[in-house]
């Protein structure tokens, strides 16, 4: 099975082509050009494979593989062949349980990030039982689409004790 990178259901916005990235061959998407800032399209830089994009930033930075969780294992298999398992964050939208379980099954693991759709029933539910459980992860990502007192009672509640500050 072949991984690529892109943070969309289809190629529309990253690369010259059309389509859902599901629906197209690795090939077809290979055939396509990048885009970059203001929609230009590139010259000669194609969509990376996972592999490939995650050879480029070994030991460089973290990679964020936003709504990744379900293909969790794919992509830990390809992250501990190449040696960066410790730089990757996967994000989703999976209760604490599921996610530990799916920890327990392995000897080492990706950072996770929970996906918290405040305004939503389900995200408010989600981040309700990392709270309740007393479960502090490296960080949430807060989704919202208008501004809402549920978004500032979510962000009052982010706690930032974990944070060491340097003393002066």
């Amino acid at each position: 099975e072949m991984c690529i990178r892109d943070s969309d259901h289809t190629i529309d916005r990253t690369t010259s082509g059309k389509g859902r990235v599901r629906d197209i061959t690795y090939d077809s998407i290979r055939r396509c050009k990048l885009r970059r800032a203001h929609n230009v399209v590139t010259d000669s830089l194609r969509m990376p494979t996972l592999r490939e994009a995650l050879k480029a930033c070994k030991d460089r930075i973290v990679v964020n593989i936003d709504q990744g969780y379900e293909y969790y294992d794919l992509v830990l298999a390809v992250t501990e062949e190449l040696g960066v398992t410790e730089q990757i964050l996967i994000k989703g939208k999976r209760a604490p349980e599921i996610v530990a379980a799916k920890f327990a099954e392995h000897p080492r693991n990706m950072m996770y990030m929970p996906i918290i759709d405040i305004l939503k029933p389900q995200g408010k539910a989600l981040f309700a039982e990392y709270r309740e459980k007393g479960i502090v992860p490296l960080a949430y990502e807060i989704c919202w689409d208008r501004p809402a007192p549920e978004v500032e009672t979510c962000m009052r509640a982010v706690s930032y004790t974990h944070l060491t500050l340097p003393t002066t």
